[in-house]
């Protein structure tokens, strides 16, 4: 599977932080996705697939309450536990869209979903992150 295959599509994929905490990334499309997640696009997507069966955990806080539009998918992700990112179309970031009260560590989740997230390591805490810039593969 290539990039330009899922070109404007939405498509969701997970990383894992420096703490061990897990994210939901959403391309809106148009996002950079790292090649090594791209490579393990069916077990992404069943990954993807078994978080929404997960049991809701926490409560979802959204990042900025004045956002209009309707994010309940992100919502919904981050009372499983993930932070909630999104593609801002056209030129990113990756911004986030809701944090979970009660964040899920990695080491809590079945394999399936713990192996996708350990596609994407990120070097800080996305506690932290306010905007999260993938670099574009070449």
């Amino acid at each position: 599977m290539t990039r330009s295959e899922l070109w404007g599509r939405e498509w969701d994929f997970l990383a894992v932080d420096q703490c061990g905490q897990v994210a939901v990334l959403s391309t809106a499309g148009y996002g950079p996705i790292p090649p090594a997640v791209l490579a393990a696009r069916e077990t992404v997507e069943r990954a993807i697939d078994d978080l929404m069966r997960l049991p809701v955990i926490t409560s979802a806080v959204p990042t900025d309450p004045d956002r209009s539009g309707n994010y309940s998918d992100w919502y919904a992700v981050s009372a499983r536990g993930f932070y909630a990112f999104d593609w801002h179309v056209w030129h990113g970031p990756y911004e986030p869209i809701a944090t979970p009260a009660d964040p899920l560590h990695v080491e809590h989740l079945p394999d399936v979903l713990r192996s996708a997230c350990g596609l994407l390591r990120i070097p800080q805490s996305f506690a932290e992150i306010t905007s999260l810039q993938l670099a574009e593969p070449e």
